[in-house]
């Protein structure tokens, strides 16, 4: 049995290994994983937690360490926690404020200091790129923060 290859054969296999290429090298970028060959560098990640229960918060801890619960990636060490009271405005729905007990609930800001490689969208810590505006689940020692928003991600360096 004897094997032909035509120029059309020839620029198909091309294109595949050249398209796969390219879909490597941009998922790679994508998750922040350009930066590989950096240096750690110590950062300040600020976390909004909307709500919480008052009791729960008065478990949190400065110097309790913070866990991406998703992922199970260590992320960094609390160093400043901010309690305040909620705004009813934050419980708005169709304009209407909704009735919710606002001695039970208190919203907190949680400063957490971490290792990572800097990235064009934030951090690279493990192997998950954290950025502001993301969403997630933390385990900060004991307590479990749910629908935490990164605020705000600051270089010590800088």
């Amino acid at each position: 049995m004897k094997l032909k290859f035509k120029f059309i054969d020839l620029f198909i296999i091309l294109a595949c290994i050249g398209a796969g290429i390219l879909f490597v090298s941009r998922l790679n970028l994508a998750d922040g994983r350009g930066q590989v060959l950096q240096k750690d560098e110590k950062a300040e990640i600020t976390m909004a937690v909307p709500f919480i229960e008052s009791e729960i918060i008065d478990h949190l801890k400065v110097g309790d360490p913070v866990k991406d619960v998703m992922a199970n990636n260590p992320i960094g060490k609390v160093t400043k926690i901010e309690v305040t009271e909620i705004d009813p405005r934050d419980f708005t729905f169709e304009g209407k404020v909704l009735k919710f007990d606002d001695k039970l609930y208190k919203k907190a800001t949680v400063t957490i200091e971490a290792q990572g490689k800097k990235t064009d969208k934030g951090i690279l810590i493990g192997q998950t790129n954290y950025f502001t505006g993301q969403t997630n689940t933390f385990g900060a020692g004991l307590v479990k923060l749910f629908n935490v928003r990164i605020s705000g991600i600051k270089y010590l360096g800088e």
